[in-house]
């Protein structure tokens, strides 16, 4: 989903639908990571940069969207 993303937003220009992708990869990262901590508390609280970064990337595919 991460690859799709890149295609959707910087090539294809379907910024509305990189918002949407990037909303479920997010759930899917969050549900990972939610995985990995019932496994190994270290594991799962590694992915919480990835979360962070991707909410925060989330945010600005958002704002372009809207403003553009």
């Amino acid at each position: 989903m991460n690859f799709l993303w890149s295609f959707l937003f910087f090539k294809w220009g379907l910024r509305g639908t990189a918002f949407i992708e990037m909303a479920a990869l997010l759930t899917l990262i969050t549900l990972t990571a939610f995985e990995f901590y019932k496994i190994d508390r270290t594991s799962g609280l590694a992915m919480v940069p990835y979360i962070a970064w991707v909410t925060f990337a989330w945010g600005l595919n958002f704002s372009i969207f809207r403003n553009n």
